[in-house]
């Protein structure tokens, strides 16, 4: 915004220890990742905003659940309320949460309403409105929660899943799931109307990426793939018995072993009472996650329990990174050297 500053746009007094993490992040931003260790309640969202907001790139902020991305949009309306500005932002959820049609048939599954939308997409009333009558403009005003798009997309009577996507290409802030960043088979949804390379990222609860580093880990046991063989049978009996057949010799000869292969994944199987477990596991969250920060423009990530930072960046793959932890009034800077071997 012209004419103003990060500090104007701060939607509150000041409290101990804010005006440091904020000159904090100035001081790196754009040119640095950055670690912000504080803990709840510091104000680490209106903070962030505050800053990111004046270099005029979208902002990706992602937190773990779709039920907490309301939270960033609440905080961009405090700030436009505080600064007058005329910021836009809104809340991306998933399918499931979206669809206007799977509420009409009362389907609440994540699969089920997926494969409605596949199916029915085309005939869809609400899709055909969005294709046809829907002008974006009209809901890119102010910054927008879930419960907001969903009631204006039904006074309009226009696909909420759809139209979000095209508010997409409006947006200051969007607040999404990590899923849509970590997760490169979802992430083309929003890729495609918002480069990542144009985007500054904010990982929020950032502790949790150890946890989602772990994406491309599967596990099966024989009970799911009993039950998948009974669906199969019903559709296909020749073929769901040798299915079946396949799998009780494969039992009978298993041996519970750990396969640990070169390239960072381990095959682990378990026997757990009268039932087998089969998981592969990918343990190179640090590779997998530190290629997809070096898409984006920038990266912030904060949580009140990123401490000791240099593990945290070691373990989600960070490089290039600055980090400062304020706790109970005073600002501890952390070192950028790599973290220690045991």
């Amino acid at each position: 915004m012209r004419g103003k500053s990060s500090r104007d746009l701060f939607p509150y007094t000041f409290r101990e220890g804010q005006e440091e993490a904020l000159e904090f992040l100035q001081s790196h931003f754009p040119e640095k990742n950055i670690c912000l260790d504080a803990a709840t309640g510091f104000g680490k969202t209106p903070i962030i905003l505050s800053v990111l907001l004046m270099d005029e790139w979208p902002v990706l902020w992602t937190v773990r659940t779709g039920n907490e991305t309301d939270r960033p949009v609440e905080e961009l309306k405090a700030i436009n309320e505080a600064s007058d500005g005329n910021f836009f932002g809104f809340s991306y959820r998933g399918k499931r949460d979206m669809c206007l049609l799977a509420r009409d048939r009362d389907v609440d599954s994540y699969r089920g309403v997926s494969t409605l939308c596949d199916r029915e997409k085309e005939n869809c009333q609400y899709y055909e409105r969005l294709k046809t009558g829907f002008n974006p403009e009209r809901l890119a005003g102010k910054p927008l929660l879930y419960s907001e798009i969903m009631e204006k997309c039904r006074e309009h009577g226009v696909c909420p899943y759809y139209a979000q996507q095209e508010l997409l290409g409006y947006a200051d802030l969007v607040g999404l799931s990590y899923n849509y960043i970590v997760h490169e088979g979802i992430g083309w949804a929003i890729r495609n109307k918002l480069p990542f390379r144009l985007c500054n990222l904010v990982v929020d609860e950032a502790h949790n990426l150890r946890r989602a580093g772990n994406v491309n880990s599967d596990k099966i046991t024989l009970g799911t793939l009993r039950y998948a063989i009974g669906e199969m049978e019903e559709f296909d009996t020749s073929r769901g018995s040798e299915v079946r057949e396949f799998i009780e010799d494969m039992w009978s000869e298993a041996e519970i072993e750990d396969m640990w292969s070169e390239n960072g994944v381990a095959f682990i199987g378990t026997v757990k009472g009268d039932n087998l477990e089969l998981e592969r596991w990918d343990m190179r969250s640090a590779e997998i996650l530190g290629d997809r920060w070096e898409e984006f423009r920038s990266a912030t990530f904060c949580s009140g329990t990123l401490k000791p930072i240099p593990a945290f960046a070691e373990t989600v793959g960070l490089e290039d990174w600055e980090g400062s932890s304020f706790e109970a009034g005073f600002v501890r800077l952390c070192p950028t050297a790599p973290f220690p071997a045991r």
